[in-house]
């Protein structure tokens, strides 16, 4: 049985960076076999970089105004709170179940949350600094309401 993590052990859902991504065990990334979003800024000032089908990590990214691609959200654990998991372990948190991949994040398992664009309008996304892309985002905005009503 998974270890249950309570909401309030959670200091704040979001998207993996692609440092944190870079540090994750492969043969967590990789499933579910889908490309999926992760929070930094791509090589073009519209992307955003992205996990590919077999968990390689594209720093290039992809237009953020595409909406085939998944939201894999990540949780952070608040300090201390993950001194007894165990990279890979199961746990539930928020009902759904999430796998451990180190450094206090917990990362959704199974299927995408959602499979949506990173941000609908390209153009304003190309505006706004690297530091404003993430949390101004369509993509953070969905993340923060589903965990406030999970």
């Amino acid at each position: 049985m998974a270890h249950l993590i309570p909401k309030e052990k959670i200091e704040e859902i979001t998207l993996l960076s692609t440092l944190e991504a870079r540090e994750i065990p492969p043969s967590i990334l990789e499933y579910p076999a889908c490309c999926w979003w992760l929070r930094t800024p791509g090589k073009h000032t519209s992307y955003a970089a992205t996990v590919c089908y077999f968990g390689c990590v594209l720093t290039r990214g992809h237009d953020v105004s595409m909406p085939n691609y998944g939201v894999r959200p990540a949780l952070r654990l608040r300090a201390g709170e993950a001194e007894e998991l165990k990279t890979g372990e199961l746990v539930s948190c928020a009902g759904r179940q999430w796998v451990y991949a180190g450094n206090g994040l917990l990362l959704l398992t199974g299927e995408p949350l959602a499979t949506m664009a990173f941000h609908k309008d390209s153009a304003a996304y190309e505006g706004w600094s690297d530091e404003e892309k993430y949390p101004r985002s369509d993509i953070c905005a969905f993340l923060r309401n589903w965990f406030a009503k999970a």
